[in-house]
C-alpha cells in the first residue's frame, strides 16, 4: 500500500468511463467520466430547483392521508393543491430545454422519465388511470418518488466521488461547442488499428465541411475520448460544428426516410427470400440516399461557396463533400452517431432588461440553429442491419492542382 501512495498525492490518472454509475436507476449503462460529472451536476440543479421531491413527499403523503380517511375532504384539496403546484413548477425545469446530446444521454442513462415534462407526464398518467383507485395511484406515486430519491442520492454520491478523485465537469464555456461522435465497437470489431483508420475517416469527412463554413480547415482538438462504445469529443469553432450538425441532420433526416425500406429487408430476410430480391432492395435504398446526398450537397455548396478560395474551388470540394456526406450516411446505418453539444453565447449588455429589445447577435443565430439542427441527431436506427451499400471511395485530394487554401491543418 505504502509504495502506492505517491498516486493520491498528484493528481490521479482521469478515469475514461463509469460503469453502470446509473444502472441502480435506469440500466447498466456507461459514460464518459467527465461528462457524467457535468451531468450530474445539471442533473442535481434540476432536482433541486422547484423542491420536486418535497412535492413528491408531500403528495404520497396525502394519497395515503386519503385512503386511511376517504371521508375527509381537505386530503383531496391538498393532493389538488400539490399537482398544480407540479404542473406549473415541473414545465419550467432546466432540463426541459437540455441540448439535445444530454436529452440522450439521460435516454441511454434511463433516467429521463425522472425530471421536468418527462416526470409531469408520470405523474398525470398515474392520476388519470386510478382517478376512483386511491390505493392503487398511492403504490404508484410512492414507487416514482422512491426513483426519484434514489436518482438524487446517486447523483449527490457521483459528484462527490468526482470531486474526491479530482475528475473534472466536462462543462462548456459560454459560446464554446463540442462535436461528438459515437462509434459501436462492432464497426472497427474492437480492433485497434481500425479504431485509428475510423479516427482519420472522421477527420477526412469533417474537413470538407469545415472549408465550407470558414474557407480553411482548422484542426479539431480532441477534448476526451472513451469507451464502450467508443466517444470521441472534439473541440470545434461555432461556424464548423455548426456545419457539421446541419449537414449530419440533412443526411440523417434523408436516412429516417430509409427506415421502412429497412424494416422491409429485415422482414424479406426473416422469409428466407432469395438474395436477389434482397439484393434490389438494398439497390433502391442506396440510390435514394445517393440521390437524396446530391440535392443535400448542392445545397450546402450553394449556401458555403463564398467561403471557398479560387473560381474552381466548388467543383474540387464537392467531390469531398459528396464522398464526406455519404461516408455519414454509411456510418448512421452502422451505429455511428455524430452529435454537437454547445453552450449559449453570453447575452449582450442590457438583453437581461425586459423592456430592453435586442436583436440577436450573429453568435446567438449560429447557436439556435445549430441547436435546431441538433434536434435530428438524436436519431438512431437499430432495426435489422445496414441497407446501404455506398462506395465510401478514397478521399480526393485536399487542393487540387494549382488552388491553394487557407488551413491550420497540420498533418
Amino acid at each position: 500500500m505504502c509504495k502506492h501512495t505517491d498516486r493520491w498525492d498528484n493528481r490521479p490518472p482521469r478515469s475514461t468511463m463509469i460503469y453502470g454509475a446509473l444502472g441502480g436507476v435506469g440500466r447498466a449503462t456507461v459514460v464518459n467520466a467527465e461528462l457524467l460529472h457535468a451531468l450530474a451536476l445539471d442533473i442535481r440543479k434540476d432536482l433541486d430547483e422547484g423542491d420536486v421531491r418535497r412535492a413528491l413527499r408531500d403528495l404520497a403523503q396525502q394519497i395515503a392521508s386519503q385512503v386511511a380517511n376517504p371521508q375527509e375532504a381537505s386530503h383531496q384539496q391538498n393532493i389538488s393543491s400539490i399537482l398544480t403546484s407540479l404542473r406549473s413548477k415541473l414545465p419550467s425545469a432546466q432540463s426541459n430545454s437540455f441540448v439535445p446530446a444530454w436529452r440522450a444521454y439521460l435516454d441511454e442513462l434511463g433516467i429521463s422519465g425522472l425530471l421536468g415534462n418527462a416526470l409531469l407526464d408520470r405523474i398525470d398518467s398515474i392520476f388519470s388511470r386510478n382517478g376512483i383507485t386511491p390505493s392503487v395511484a398511492q403504490l404508484e406515486i410512492e414507487a416514482l418518488l422512491a426513483q426519484v430519491e434514489q436518482l438524487h442520492v446517486v447523483v449527490d454520491s457521483l459528484i462527490n466521488d468526482f470531486v474526491f478523485l479530482r475528475i473534472p465537469p466536462l462543462t462548456l464555456a459560454p459560446g464554446e461547442y463540442e462535436v461528438s461522435v459515437t462509434i459501436p465497437r462492432s464497426f472497427v470489431d474492437n480492433e485497434v488499428g481500425k479504431l485509428g483508420d475510423e479516427f482519420e475517416e472522421i477527420r477526412k469527412v469533417f474537413l470538407p465541411i469545415a472549408e465550407l463554413a470558414t474557407g480553411s480547415r482548422p484542426p479539431f482538438e480532441i477534448r476526451s475520448i472513451s469507451s464502450s462504445n467508443f466517444i470521441l469529443l472534439l473541440n470545434a469553432m461555432p461556424a464548423v460544428a455548426s456545419a457539421i450538425a446541419i449537414a449530419t441532420a440533412a443526411v440523417v433526416a434523408a436516412y429516417k426516410e430509409l427506415a421502412g425500406i429497412r424494416q422491409v429487408q429485415e422482414m424479406q430476410r426473416t422469409m428466407n427470400l432469395p438474395s436477389e430480391i434482397l439484393a434490389q432492395t438494398e439497390e433502391f435504398a442506396t440510390q435514394q440516399m445517393k440521390d437524396a446526398i446530391d440535392v443535400i450537397a448542392d445545397r450546402l455548396l450553394n449556401e458555403g461557396q463564398g467561403n471557398l478560395a479560387g473560381v474552381g474551388r466548388r467543383f474540387e470540394v464537392e467531390a469531398e463533400l459528396k464522398r464526406s456526406l455519404r461516408t455519414i450516411a454509411f456510418q448512421y446505418d452502422h451505429g455511428v452517431q455524430i452529435r454537437v453539444r454547445a453552450e449559449p453565447p453570453a447575452l449582450p449588455a442590457g438583453a437581461e432588461d425586459a423592456e430592453v429589445v435586442v436583436e440577436p447577435t450573429d453568435e446567438m443565430r449560429t447557436y439556435l440553429a445549430t441547436m435546431e439542427a441538433a434536434k435530428e441527431l438524436d436519431y438512431a436506427n437499430t432495426t435489422g442491419v445496414p441497407i446501404l451499400s455506398l462506395p465510401v471511395e478514397a478521399s480526393p485530394d485536399a487542393t487540387g492542382p494549382d488552388v491553394e487554401i487557407p488551413t491550420n491543418e497540420v498533418d
